[in-house]
Parts: C-alpha cells; sequence; structure tokens
C-alpha cells in the first residue's frame, strides 16, 4: 500500500540470562513496543515542530 514520507524506525531488543529473565521480558514485550512507539511518535512531533522545518 502506500507509504507515507519519512524515516522508517526499527528497533532490536536481545537479552541472555536465566529462564526468569527471559520470561519476565517476554511478559514485559507488548509494554517496551508501547514505550518505542510513543517514543517515537514523540520525537516525529517535535522535529516536524522544530524551527527550519517545512
Amino acid at each position: 500500500g502506500p507509504r507515507s514520507p519519512g524515516t522508517l524506525v526499527r528497533w532490536t531488543f536481545a537479552a541472555d540470562g536465566p529462564a526468569a529473565l527471559r520470561l519476565a521480558l517476554a511478559a514485559a514485550r507488548p509494554g517496551l513496543g508501547h514505550s518505542f512507539r510513543t517514543a517515537v511518535r514523540t520525537l516525529d512531533a517535535r522535529l516536524a515542530s522544530a524551527p527550519g522545518r517545512g
């Protein structure tokens, strides 16, 4: 489909540790993704409103 102009941001998160840590990170994955998307949207809005853009 059509793509909006802008920058594509991909993130990769890797962790190695005991099974309990991996289980906790798997459970936290949706929250981590939400936090990352919110941060990118906030950055996009700040960049779009920065002086000298447009």
